[in-house]
């Protein structure tokens, strides 16, 4: 494993994967700049200035994320102080069920409680949150305002409400969740979920759970409505592999909601019209009394070049199923990606985010029907790696000793509040109504809007993905990642040479956003990276910025800066040398979309590559 942090002026074991004579043979001589991550600027925290208030009094236009609320820790102050969804017991390595680290930094200290995961690659202790502290469900609706979401379907398991001390946690949820969303301008709904519920006693159950909280539920002005009545929706009848209950059951509780008022969306099946594949058969008679149809999607495809297709065939088809049976109104669900390793022991980023561009297809086909409201799955789920919630942007975020998919692990590096912005771009397109001609092919949005735009130490399937590809080469040079040597983590990049020369490989592809525009500079951008080589000559490693008009910063008046002239030595043999460049002073303006990577020298020379950082300030 690399030496990560405090480097000192003595002689230390060099940062190797494997042997350390690998490099040095007898230790190294790091310089004392202390953590490589420490002169990175601080996220800022979403502020929540100028919002407008969503309207409550219907359900027409909105996009509503699922949202469970059900991660709990010792220490949250319930009864209820034990582990929960994110591990049976305190969290260690291969002793998790969840899928994305979230990322905890705006959340309050009080919030958060330690774990037995390794430090994070940044080296700041692995913590997690309780999903129902207040300050917490505060701070998740603090950011639906920020970014223009519109609210959440509050989930509530009737499996649940049978245990006296979930059920402590899950009021505490509810009066935050409503005094949060009345506190933002928000709205929210319950949202009955059946699965694993038994068939026996049922009905009594969701009746006496639902009736000792109705009256709280509807005393928040936030509380979504829809046609003058309150909005319930229940979950699971008729989902084969989740639902034991009874058709005869779910008929008994759907007219019991309807008979107090209630507009009841059902959550069904994919297949519930045929009830075919994932549907049981039998709950035809369910379906018809719902007010609207919401069929669930998460894990049927993947893909970006088969969800426009697959989402407008699905829809078109169950608005014609919804039509036959009256006019009902219908609800679609849409999804970011889908992953459980760490839980079910699948595939690691089974159903890939690609960026953003699967859900994108997804919305952008949906702009082609016309449905009352879109379903979101999920604000929070971690667990199955459907959240849009701010999460771990690349392994600076997670635990060393523990894998976790990240936001850049397609390759792109994303802020960890994209998927939010992402879904405020979304609403937005869907209640402006914009049509499929007009909505644009590629997420319009930026990947990051600073002051961090891309980092990476390049570890295998949480960083973003190098873009190697060579542009001159008379030294006989090769580049390829590395476990032998790292400043951080296990990975860094290795450039060999096999003789005198100089060569140039373009490292790092920096798009800005999914449609290839790249970032601009601001008068304030830096890039920073670190290099390390043992042999007598030192380093003669430079950067390079490629942009968009052609201009390149070897050809600014930066060409005689360290890290930018190849003709002179910088840095100490068998030392990690850090290079910055402020690139903002000379490129102000421009946009990249490129960095590459240049060495000049004298002899065959091994160098390596770690944390490149692009940011502002």
């Amino acid at each position: 494993m690399g030496n990560k942090h405090n480097y000192t002026e003595s002689t230390v074991t060099p940062p190797c994967a494997g042997d350390a004579a690998a490099i040095s043979g007898t230790g190294a001589k790091f310089e004392s700049y202390g953590s490589p991550y420490e002169d990175e600027p601080a996220a800022p925290a979403a502020s929540v200035t100028g919002y407008s208030r969503v309207d409550a009094s219907t359900l027409a236009g909105k996009v509503v994320c699922g949202y469970q609320a059900w991660f709990n820790t010792p220490g949250s102050g319930i009864e209820f102080d034990r582990w929960f969804h994110w591990a049976g017991s305190t969290p260690a390595k291969d002793n998790i069920t969840f899928e994305i680290y979230p990322d905890t930094r705006e959340y309050p200290e009080d919030a958060l409680y330690k774990t037995n995961l390794g430090a994070l690659g940044c080296g700041k202790e692995a913590k997690l949150y309780s999903g129902n502290i207040a300050s917490v469900i505060d701070t998740h609706f603090r950011w639906m305002a920020r970014y223009g979401i519109d609210g959440v379907a509050l989930q509530r398991f009737v499996t649940d409400a049978r245990n006296p001390k979930i059920y402590g946690k899950m009021a505490q949820v509810i009066e935050n969740v409503g005094a949060s969303s009345e506190k933002y301008g928000r709205i929210f709904y319950l949202c009955y979920d059946i699965s694993g519920a038994p068939d026996k006693g049922f009905f009594d159950t969701l009746k006496a759970d639902f009736d000792s909280i109705r009256e709280k539920l509807l005393s928040f002005s936030s509380y979504l409505y829809h046609g003058g009545k309150p909005v319930i929706q229940v979950w699971g009848l008729g989902v084969g592999g989740n639902c034991r209950v009874s058709a005869a059951e779910g008929v008994r509780t759907v007219k019991y909601l309807l008979d107090l008022g209630f507009y009841v969306i059902g959550g069904t099946p994919t297949h519930w019209f045929t009830e075919t594949r994932d549907a049981l058969k039998g709950y035809r008679e369910v379906y018809n009394l719902y007010h609207m149809i919401s069929p669930w999607q998460v894990g049927r495809f993947g893909g970006s070049d088969v969800a426009g297709e697959y989402t407008i065939e699905r829809v078109q088809t169950d608005l014609q199923y919804c039509e036959n049976l009256g006019g009902k109104d219908y609800m679609p669900v849409i999804f970011s990606g889908f992953a459980w390793s760490n839980w079910n022991g699948g595939k690691r980023n089974h159903i890939p985010r690609e960026s953003g561009r699967f859900i994108w297809e997804q919305a952008r086909a949906i702009a082609r029907t016309k449905c009352t409201s879109v379903y979101l799955a999920m604000f929070d789920e971690y667990d199955e790696a459907t959240a849009i919630a701010k999460g771990a942007e690349d392994s600076s975020m997670t635990p060393t000793d523990q894998y976790f998919l990240t936001y850049a692990a397609d390759g792109n590096w994303l802020s960890s509040d994209y998927y939010l912005r992402l879904t405020g771009r979304i609403t937005e397109l869907f209640r402006s109504g914009t049509s499929y001609e007009s909505y644009p092919a590629q997420p319009d949005i930026p990947f990051s809007a600073g002051p961090v735009y891309m980092r990476t130490s390049f570890e295998r399937d949480t960083d973003p993905v190098a873009n190697v590809r060579q542009i001159h080469n008379t030294c006989g040079a090769s580049l390829e990642l590395t476990d032998e040597a790292a400043l951080s983590g296990t990975m860094s990049y290795k450039l060999t040479t096999s003789g005198a020369g100089e060569c140039e490989f373009m490292l790092l592809g920096l798009p800005g956003s999914a449609d290839g525009s790249g970032y601009k500079i601001s008068r304030g951008m830096r890039v920073r990276f670190f290099a390390y080589s043992n042999t007598a000559e030192g380093l003669r490693v430079s950067l390079e910025i490629y942009t968009a008009s052609g201009r390149r910063l070897s050809q600014t008046d930066a060409a005689e800066l360290p890290a930018v002239d190849t003709s002179q030595t910088y840095g100490k043999p068998g030392e990690w040398s850090r290079f910055t460049v402020n690139i903002g002073r000379y490129l102000e303006g421009e946009t990249i979309t490129g960095i590459s990577l240049r060495l000049a020298t004298n002899s065959v020379q091994t160098v390596y590559i770690d944390n490149i950082l692009v940011c502002d300030g």
